[in-house]
């Protein structure tokens, strides 16, 4: 029967149009009857919108729909295509594995130059990974009606690289040919063998072909077998007069609309230019607000770029237009798939990384909590002080501490007790998986972990959930009818196939009350909103990226007649005037495109907005190319809401009247953070530390300075090589000792420059000696000494000499930075106006004396913390000892100009910073600091991120 082509117009929405010409003017309460017409649309959503809307359209007309069957284009090849003598995904895989895996690379000298992999493991990897990509090259073919052999017999005049081409045929009959010997069907043969003699139920005597732009071409050759059974109407969203840009299928003939121009209605107030996707969903915001003649449900929004979704979101929340997403879930995306994954990649490779992803999933978290009793909370922090301690680079380097102490630490201050019990139990999941057998080792681990976790339908994420849960049934069942005969694999290399093929499938996501939904680019001609904003507008967006790749470059695409890139440039100009035709009449739409992405990344404007009247285009391309100056950086995150610090805990300060020496630095640099940091006892996490820091290096120097302190046959060794030589052997154990044999990489290369500062000092510490300088302590601690306003002032000073020959006492603040400190430079700064009173010194230079502020007062308290009086003792000299990175540099800097007023001055602003402590005087911040350890949350301006009027009690 020949194929009859409908127009339908496009002066409205296409599932309109699709419904009128469906239901017609059938008027009663008469049922409408489908049950001999099989509907085709583009794909799953459209399908799902058009049955919404025919449904509605009858009850309107108080009537019902009865057997509407709706399906996408593949429905006659993929109906029955899976089958016990078929080859599922999974053991598609593994026999592409096994076919590459036995074959001699030597003969495929063409697909595989030189290629040699020696690894057992590293070969089975490459297998499967090349598996997969002439897996998709021949899934690619299929589509067209082809296989890799067909491509070869059919068109070797036109292949650029045959030898190529006989190779992958080689490949490509040893895979067939492994399959039926296993008595198993090809499923891209399958495919083509359906499309050649597709079935369709006896009932079926219209198909009705609604509007589909690019229907594959074994799709078509399907429909062509069918049409000469039943009638085949094929509905084109366009009026008549179009006629001739489109085929007997209604696909539009890409050679004709490329050259055609796109009327936007009012262009100017309908098209922008936005910095970022957070720019992009503000514009989107704004134009709704301003648009008042159309309600919530009147809108929908266009996402291409799918990085606008979460600022829409917020955005449109702020509205009380809660947005859907109704694009599928990838699996390995949602919480199940991260758990599998984690647990996969440490069976794979045991690293830190991988136990510590496994130890931070919530579902593990719960696990441990509730079978384990483990505290999550002390579980995480204490995973993250271990790894900044010890540096481990595997798992079994994790477990290394536990099995000398269980606490993993001989720091009496420190406790690992929790995390060393969370390692045992993942050791022993570890053990299960070796021992079981695949499929029951993964259900084990999956019902332990959620053994507690009970199912609530009415709730979004656990019905996700079971859809999450059902893909990885459906998969372990795939591999369990896989034949017994293939499956000659270890554990790791099955568990690799069935990562696989677990993250190439994804799942509908569930709706709730959302009532605005966020389209992709092929979806939204289906949308009948009358307001349509399309954000996204750019190349590799709208149209997409090139089609093209290693083994079908377009020009082998045009000629299969497979899709290309042309075709794809011509659908999406159609189907964009289609949008604006069916909103000319009533309605409106925006396009939207970004100047930058995510990341900062520079973005062209899709071609597409510039197939316009050439009076237009000079205003296209001065909106799109010209710099704007109201353009500002914009940060990668956002403020959702103000963070109120003082509500955070007690309003009391903890440890009120304690306060260390170093901690009035903090005070000085910032109120504000040291109430983050001294009252809240808030710091950064992280485990990503891969070296030594500026912390460990120099805890490892004072470690070595002070047992050699407490020797005196050490400091006072006359040789600076024997003296070296023992800083050396000292600092050789600590890190053994800390970080395990052998030492990592990054801590070896600190280690030896931790030496040669040592073995410089070394030599200036004989050259002490001589002159008469002994060391009377290191490390000297005071725990409590009473001062001002009830405040206990604590430290810690790391030595103190005496001078046999004048009696002279030298406090000395051992300094490891990079670079030589003065202890005047290093304690004061320049002073600016709002400085508080109380902060002034007066500081004598080479040429004169200034006028500035004290930034640190910590060695004016160790003079006051070791005399017990706030008086100056001329007696006394105040000293760092510098191993800088320039060992040339090393030696002692004394404060030779503090004096009685330095000392003056100090105590003023000892005692001003109490007060403004023991005041609860926090606010405001600094603007900036030297070193942050609060940057991440001072996004904007202080005042937009925290609550301002921050008071404590």
């Amino acid at each position: 029967m020949p194929l009859k082509l409908h127009f339908l117009g496009w002066d409205g929405p296409v599932v309109d149009k699709v419904t009128d010409y469906l239901i017609g003017n059938r008027q009663g309460p008469e049922p409408i009857d489908f049950h001999d017409t099989l509907i085709i649309v583009p794909t799953l959503q459209s399908g799902r919108r058009l049955r919404e809307v025919m449904a509605l359209r009858c009850t309107e007309r108080k009537s019902v729909m009865l057997s509407a069957m709706i399906v996408t284009p593949n429905h006659f090849i993929s109906t029955g295509i899976s089958g016990p003598d078929t080859a599922n995904p999974s053991a598609s895989k593994i026999i592409w594995s096994k076919v590459l895996a036995s074959a001699d690379l030597a003969i495929y000298q063409h697909l595989f130059p030189g290629k040699s992999i020696r690894s057992e493991t590293d070969r089975f990897m490459w297998s499967l990974n090349t598996g997969q990509i002439i897996d998709t090259l021949r899934q690619e073919l299929a589509d067209g009606g082809y296989t890799i052999t067909d491509v070869l017999e059919k068109h070797s005049e036109e292949l650029e690289e045959l030898e190529r081409w006989h190779d992958l045929s080689k490949l490509e009959k040893l895979y067939l040919d492994e399959l039926a010997s296993l008595n198993l069907k090809d499923v891209c043969m399958t495919k083509i063998r359906l499309a050649d003699s597709p079935e369709i139920d006896a009932a079926i005597r219209r198909i009705v072909v609604a509007c589909v732009p690019d229907p594959s071409l074994l799709a078509i050759r399907s429909l062509e077998k069918i049409a000469k059974q039943v009638t085949v109407d094929i509905l084109v969203h366009a009026p008549e007069k179009e006629i001739n840009n489109f085929d007997s299928w209604g696909r539009p003939i890409p050679e004709k609309w490329v050259k055609m121009n796109v009327e936007i209605p009012g262009w100017t107030e309908n098209v922008y230019v936005e910095a970022d996707p957070s720019a992009q969903s503000i514009r989107v915001r704004t134009t709704i607000e301003n648009a008042t003649v159309f309600g919530p449900l009147d809108i929908t929004i266009g996402v291409p770029d799918t990085s606008v979704i979460p600022f829409l979101k917020k955005d449109l929340l702020s509205l009380n237009m809660p947005a859907f997403d109704p694009s599928n879930i990838p699996f390995d995306t949602h919480t199940l798939g991260r758990l599998i994954a984690y647990m996969f990649n440490l069976q794979q490779l045991p690293i830190y990384e991988s136990t510590a992803n496994l130890l931070r999933h919530p579902a593990f978290l719960s696990y441990l909590k509730e079978k384990h009793e483990l505290s999550s909370r002390e579980l995480l922090s204490q995973m993250d002080r271990f790894q900044n301690f010890y540096l481990p680079h595997s798992f079994e380097r994790m477990l290394d501490p536990f099995e000398k102490n269980p606490k993993g630490t001989h720091d009496p201050h420190d406790d690992f007790t929790i995390l060393g019990k969370a390692l045992l139990v993942v050791k022993d999941f570890l053990e299960m998986f070796q021992k079981e057998k695949f499929e029951q080792a993964w259900r084990f681990f999956l019902k332990e972990i959620y053994a507690t976790h009970e199912i609530d339908k009415s709730k979004v994420h656990d019905r996700d959930f079971e859809n999450a849960a059902a893909i990885v049934e459906e998969t372990l069942r795939e591999l369990r009818y896989t034949p017994e005969s293939i499956v000659s694999l270890t554990g790791k290399q099955i568990a690799a196939v069935f990562m696989r093929r677990l993250n190439e499938q994804n799942f509908h996501r569930e709706r709730t009350d959302e009532i605005v939904d966020l389209q992709g680019w092929l979806e939204l001609p289906w949308s009948d909103a009358p307001f349509m904003l399309i954000t996204g507008m750019n190349e590799n967006l709208v149209p997409g990226g090139s089609l093209s790749d290693a083994f079908l470059p377009d020009s082998l695409r045009v000629k299969l007649n497979l899709r290309h890139d042309l075709a794809r440039f011509g659908r999406d100009i159609y189907l964009m005037c289609s949008m604006i035709e069916a909103r000319k009449k009533k309605g409106r739409i925006c396009f939207i495109s970004g100047k930058t992405g995510m990341t900062g990344d520079p973005l062209k404007p899709s071609r597409l907005m510039f197939r316009c009247k050439d009076e237009e285009l000079p205003g296209r391309t001065e909106l799109f190319f010209t710099e704007r100056h109201d353009e500002k950086p914009r940060p990668g995150s956002e403020v959702l809401f103000k963070l109120n610090p003082s509500a955070a805990r007690d309003r009391e300060m903890p440890d009120k009247r304690r306060i260390n020496v170093t901690t009035f630095k903090d005070y000085l640099e910032c109120p504000f953070r040291f109430y983050l940091k001294r009252v809240l006892k808030m710091e950064e996490s992280s485990d990503e530390k891969t070296g030594m820091d500026a912390m460990d290096f120099g805890n490892i120097i004072h470690f070595v300075l002070e047992r050699m302190g407490k020797e005196d046959k050490l400091w006072a060794c006359p040789s600076p090589d024997e003296l070296s030589t023992s800083l050396e052997q000292l600092a050789r154990q600590y890190a053994t000792t800390r970080y395990g044999s052998p030492l990592p990489l990054a801590v070896h290369v600190s280690l030896e420059s931790a030496i040669q500062r040592l073995s410089a000092f070394a030599c200036r510490q004989v050259t002490l000696t001589r002159e008469g300088w002994r060391i009377i302590t290191v490390e000297h601690r005071i725990s409590a000494f009473p001062y001002h306003r009830g405040f206990q002032i604590t430290g810690k000073i790391d030595r103190i000499d005496k001078n046999e020959n004048t009696g002279k006492i030298r406090i000395i603040d051992y300094k490891t930075s990079d670079s030589a400190d003065e202890p005047a430079s290093a304690h004061t700064g320049t002073r600016k106006p709002d400085a508080p009173e109380y902060n002034s010194v007066s500081i004598t230079g080479k040429r004169n004396t200034s006028q500035k502020k004290w930034n640190n007062l910590q060695l004016p308290l160790y003079h006051l913390l070791y005399t017990g009086k706030e008086e100056f003792d001329p007696n006394i000299e105040l000293a760092y000892f510098n191993l800088p990175k320039a060992i040339s540099d090393t030696g002692l800097s004394i404060w030779n100009n503090f004096d009685t007023e330095t000392m003056s001055s100090a105590i003023r602003c000892i005692k001003g910073v109490i007060e403004d402590i023991d005041g609860c005087k926090f606010w405001p911040p600094a603007a900036r600091v030297k070193y942050d350890p609060f940057e991440r949350l001072f996004i904007h301006e202080p005042e937009d991120n925290f609550e301002s009027d921050l008071k404590v009690k």
